[in-house]
């Protein structure tokens, strides 16, 4: 099986759709784009309080752990139910199914051991 981290929309039209990404086999990070931006990995054209390039996630296979970076955006980017803040280009740990808020859209984290594929379950709470 291949290893696969997945991101799940939490809220908006997508809500409950998961995408996922096939980890590198040589070890080395993934960093998926999140934004308004047609060629982000995570597209959100919908949400108007979304920058074109919003945030990264970052996931380190050596590690086993996910950063999130907020890339200068207009809105913030926001971690856990408490809405923590993001400052701009610093990274912040995040655990699994630990929600986070780009724009006005809640999504969640989640790695799997699954084939990479788009579906519309996800796990996230």
């Amino acid at each position: 099986m291949r290893r696969t981290v997945s991101i799940t929309f939490m809220s908006g039209p997508h809500d409950g759709k998961r995408l996922s990404w096939e980890v590198p086999p040589d070890g080395s990070p993934l960093t998926l784009v999140i934004g308004r931006d047609r060629k982000a990995h995570v597209a959100i054209e919908y949400d108007q309080q979304v920058s074109r390039t919003h945030a990264h996630l970052i996931y380190e296979p050596s590690t086993d752990r996910f950063f999130l970076v907020d890339k200068k955006s207009r809105n913030n980017t926001f971690i856990g139910l408490q809405r923590e803040k993001l400052e701009p280009e610093q990274r912040y740990e995040i655990g699994p199914d630990t929600p986070f808020l780009v724009g006005r859209t809640w999504l969640c984290v989640d790695e799997s051991t699954s084939n990479a594929s788009e579906t519309l379950d996800g796990d996230c709470p």
